[in-house]
Parts: structure tokens; sequence; C-alpha cells
């Protein structure tokens, strides 16, 4: 049976997951208020070190945007092909062996957006673990300019679940807000600045997703 491709350029079953990603976002956005910084989760606004002359910055979320972490290759999980890396990342004082699957665009989206934009990946993630990947996925710093990590979020609870919210105001002494764009699979990352954000499916390991 012949694959139905959408208008959009993409395959039903891709438009079907993006149609049903982005209503699970609007009921995130419908049932949650904007999340103040108080005086257990204030923002501090951050004095970035400026590595290009572009006038705008886009940040880019890291895991299930750039790339899938598991402690499974592909093989265990029934799929044929290999994980794109195995690394090895300090959890709790051991090294663990880290099976990372990298978004088939990464690298091009990346050395492309550096071209225009002053380019962030902001994570939830701790640093041991992200600077793993980051140092993978960009070892010389050509495109990716800044790192942020967790203990740079806002961090609160939803629906009984913690979550870190990305506060994008913490860089408004180098950008102004309307010139910050953030790139994110979760919507609630950016629910201070929803006209900021753009928000896309998750990735897993899917090989053709472009």
């Amino acid at each position: 049976m012949a694959s139905v491709t959408h208008q959009l350029g993409i395959s039903a079953d891709a438009y079907t997951e993006l149609v049903n990603h982005h209503l699970d976002s609007f009921y995130i956005i419908d049932n949650h208020q904007k999340i103040s910084a108080g005086p257990d989760s204030d923002f501090i606004k951050v004095k970035l070190e400026r590595k290009t002359d572009h006038k705008k910055l886009i940040i880019f979320d890291l895991d299930e945007t750039l790339a899938h972490c598991t402690n499974s290759t592909k093989e265990a999980m029934g799929i044929t092909d290999p994980s794109d890396v195995a690394l090895q990342i300090p959890v709790k004082g051991k090294m663990q062996t880290a099976h990372v699957n990298i978004r088939k665009p990464a690298w091009k989206v990346l050395e492309e957006s550096a071209k225009y934009f002053e380019v962030m990946v902001f994570t939830a993630s701790v640093k041991d673990y992200a600077d793993a990947i980051l140092n993978y996925i960009d070892p010389g710093n050509d495109f990716i300019h800044h790192w942020f990590y967790r203990e740079s979020c806002v961090r609160t609870e939803a629906d009984g679940n913690q979550i870190y919210v990305k506060d994008l105001r913490m860089f408004e002494d180098q950008f102004k807000l309307k010139d910050i764009v953030i790139v994110d699979n979760a919507v609630y990352s950016f629910i201070n600045q929803l006209e900021n954000g753009i928000t896309i499916i998750p990735f897993w390991y899917d090989w053709e997703d472009d």
C-alpha cells in the first residue's frame, strides 16, 4: 500500500502525530497559568559573552528535540539501525553508557542557524549529561555558541509532576525579547513566552524524521 503524503510534504502518519502533539500542547496552555518567578524559583538574568554580531538568538532544546538518549540500544528495542553513538556519562559519581540518537537534520539545522543567529542549547538536563552529548554534536563549538542547563530553569510543578521552565527574560540584557526564538518539543518549557516558541514533534529514533 502506497504511503500517503500530506500537502505539507510529510507523511499522513507524521501529520497526525503533529496535530496530536499540538492538541496536547494546547491542553497544557489552556490548563496552566503562566509560571511566575517567585522567591523559590527566581530566574536570574545572565551576562552572555556574545560570540557573533547577529541580532537574534535561537535556542534549541536538547532531549527529544536534537537528540534522544536511552539506556537500551535500538536493537534491544526491536529497531534495525544501531544507535548513533554510545557515550560514557557520569551519573551519581559512576560512568554509565548512554546510547544516543541524533535527529537526522540536526547538524545541518545548527550549521544554517549559526549563519543568521546566535545559537544556544538550553536543556532541562543536568550539565554532565548534556555536555557529553553536546561535545559529540559540536566538539569545536562551531555552531552552538552557548550551553545552558537545568540550574538555569525555573522549577515548578504541574499536575503533580516537576517541570522546568526556560524563562527567556533572563537573556534580555543582550537580546530584546522579540528577537529570541526557542525550538522545543515541550510547550511548557516556554509557557511564559508562548509567542517566542516553536513546538515540534518529539524525536526518539526515527531515521526518516526530517
